[in-house]
């Protein structure tokens, strides 16, 4: 089986790396999650966690989120996330941004889809576009960034594994809910992700209370 995949690759003029393989493991993921929420209509300062509605970096930083990497919420935050990433070396999953009013100012975030395409929030709510067309994108294109880190494709470049147990009780962190707390906070405080404290409470928003008791690990 791996000598025919092996021919395949070959045969088609292209040999990736296993990180390569990993980034596109993660990237199709990210994809699959971002495919889920198309149509959904555009509000500008839609809240984090809010799926009824996206701007541009809600939909970016939610659907990360959802794959376990925790990102800026801002298109700008975005841009200075991960390690830089050249045109010509996009793949699957990396982040791309515009400056659309040609400002100076990174405005727009969306995730590169492969074959020149991005999955966005845009105008007309979650879409595809082409990502660098003469008409609109490409003159407003300023950068990619790559934010599925290593820790994220060596995860995915392992063999699949029975689910394990839950975590212990006696093990797990609690956290009591501060005034000021939010659970973007709480993330890089316990270096875990929204999406695993929302898991582990079973919460369906990113809203919390002052006094609540929260598991973060």
């Amino acid at each position: 089986m791996k000598k025919k995949l092996l021919s395949i690759v070959v045969a088609a003029g292209v040999i990736l790396s296993g990180g390569e393989f990993a980034q596109a493991s993660v990237g199709d993921n990210i994809i699959k999650t971002g495919n889920k929420y198309l149509g959904t209509p555009y509000k500008y300062g839609s809240t984090f966690g809010n799926t009824r509605t996206f701007d541009c970096s809600s939909f970016t930083s939610y659907v990360f989120a959802q794959n376990g990497i925790t990102i800026p919420r801002t298109s700008v935050g975005q841009a200075s996330a991960g390690v830089a990433v050249s045109k010509a070396n996009l793949q699957k999953g990396d982040l791309i941004f515009y400056d659309t009013d040609f400002d100076g100012r990174v405005n727009h975030a969306g995730i590169y889809a492969g074959n020149g395409k991005m999955l966005n929030a845009q105008s007309n709510g979650v879409a595809y576009t082409d990502a660098f067309s003469k008409y609109y994108w490409g003159a407003r294109y300023v950068k990619g960034r790559r934010v599925i880190n290593q820790k994220a494709t060596s995860s995915a470049a392992k063999k699949p594994v029975a689910s394990k147990p839950a975590i212990s009780s006696s093990k797990t962190k609690t956290h009591k809910v501060q005034k000021g707390d939010t659970l973007w906070g709480l993330s890089k405080k316990y270096k875990t992700s929204v999406a695993a404290i929302q898991k582990l409470n079973k919460l369906k928003s990113t809203s919390i209370k002052v006094g609540q008791v929260l598991k973060v690990r």
